[in-house]
């Protein structure tokens, strides 16, 4: 019985639709007449094109068997509202982004092009007739847009970025909006502005677990365990690369090195260092043809410093030990030496942390460490002695079992932080917190005289 009734239901609906399209008749001028009623339907064929005729803004309501009744039929796009308007006869869609039955029209017009203004005031904003293009903009019907005319393409990009704002250097019929704008040089979008470049440092540097300051200051960790690739100037074919080592839940920079044209001087761990593969070579000593290696006194017999220096003045590397902690820093680096340098000191002349690529910014350090791995058959290899993981493996990281156990031990230490902050107290401002947490971490008080 059940089955009957089911069978029975289809049998009506299908003979249902069977009598409408007998009904329906068109009558060649894209028309539809339902026999034995006197309804037309003109919307029928193209109900989209037909609901346009109330504005730019109004959709046609899916479904309908007739579509003859623009405000049954037809609905108004998000921030419209359909009116009655009385020089047109008839309902519209206008323009509400104010919530209250209609605006003055500028954000009506600004739809079409964000350099459009409205053309006169209205009591419904409905379609482009209602707005204009300002001075030094063509409207483009086939677009609906207001184009900047030729040489007005800066003065356009300017109204979006500011003074310092430009037009790319590209053909284009329509310079409607940003796609076609950028910054001059010099100057980067920030916070949709173009502002000056921030100037560079010259010091970048890598330090304790490790700690990497890029060319514009930035300052951040990496924790893996693996060869770097620190800075790559073609420029003055200089190469820095380090070696991190993993102890607890942290690293630590434990071996570094420098080529200059062909010559190679790394650096260990307690000071030891080597020239070209060479143990403990007299110095000072030359390298790359006009640089020097020497050696200066320390106060603190615990740090061993070894200097790098340009001859006739310019660009000099420091290497410094203390215990088994290196650090690198770079001085004195100009733009004429530097302007090409890559590696994770960052984009000499952007400060950006930027991939091998040159362009793509990346600011996540473990995603950055691991794009700027050394991979010898492109960087070379610089350590007279490889050391895993080597890549193509990537970097390892601390193991979860070792930053539980570190975190349990640290629960039991007796370094307070109080007691790091009284280390830390000579530090520079900038640099006090990365010293207190490195303290913290190693538990060791000493750590803050790599600062």
């Amino acid at each position: 019985m059940k089955l009957f009734a089911i069978l029975c239901f289809q049998l009506i609906v299908s003979a249902s639709a069977s009598l409408l399209r007998l009904l329906d008749k068109e009558d060649g001028n894209g028309n539809h007449r339902f026999l034995g009623g006197s309804s037309t339907c003109p919307g029928q064929d193209n109900p989209s094109s037909w609901c346009l005729y109330i504005g730019d803004y109004s959709k046609p309501i899916g479904g309908q068997t007739c579509y003859n009744d623009y405000d049954v039929d037809c609905y108004c796009d998000t921030g419209y509202i359909m009116r009655s308007v009385s020089y047109a006869s008839g309902v519209r869609c206008c323009s509400d982004s104010s919530g209250s039955g209609g605006d003055d029209g500028t954000d009506h017009c600004r739809r079409y092009s964000a350099v459009a203004t409205k053309r006169n005031y209205r009591t419904c904003f409905d379609n482009w007739d209602d707005c204009d293009c300002p001075s030094g903009y063509d409207y483009s019907s086939s677009r609906k847009t207001c184009c900047a005319q030729h040489g007005n393409f800066d003065t356009h990009c300017q109204l979006f970025y500011g003074p310092h704002a430009q037009a790319q250097n590209v053909y284009c019929p329509c310079h409607e909006d940003e796609q076609f704008c950028e910054c001059k040089p010099g100057f980067h979008l920030d916070n949709n502005y173009c502002v000056p470049m921030p100037t560079a440092t010259n010091e970048p540097k890598t330090f304790g677990d490790p700690h990497i300051v890029t060319w514009h200051n930035h300052e951040f960790e990496y924790h893996g365990e693996c060869d770097l690739l620190m800075l790559h100037a073609p420029t003055i074919g200089m190469d820095v690369h380090v070696r991190t080592t993993i102890r607890y839940d942290y690293s630590f920079i434990s071996q570094a090195a420098v080529r200059i044209g062909q010559d190679v001087f790394e650096v260990v761990s307690y000071g030891e260092y080597m020239l070209n593969s060479i143990d403990l070579v007299d110095l000072p000593a030359k390298m790359g043809g006009n640089y020097v290696i020497t050696k200066p006194p320390m106060k603190d017999k615990r740090k061993i410093k070894y200097l790098i220096t340009k001859e006739n003045g310019g660009v000099n590397i420091e290497f410094m030990t203390f215990k088994d902690y290196v650090s690198v820093k770079i001085h004195n680096g100009t733009k004429a030496e530097f302007d090409d340098a890559t590696g994770m000191m960052g984009h000499y002349e952007t400060g950006d942390m930027v991939a091998r690529d040159g362009y793509t910014s990346m600011d996540d350090p473990a995603l950055y460490g691991q794009e700027w791995q050394v991979r010898p058959e492109r960087d070379g290899q610089l350590f007279s002695l490889a050391r895993e993981p080597q890549y193509p493996h990537q970097c390892r990281l601390p193991s979860p079992n070792a930053v539980q156990a570190r975190a349990r031990r640290l629960g039991e230490v007796a370094i307070s932080k109080e007691a790091a902050e009284a280390a830390c107290s000579a530090v520079s401002e900038s640099m006090r917190p990365p010293c207190i947490k490195d303290v913290l971490k190693t538990q060791d008080l000493d750590i803050a005289e790599i600062y």
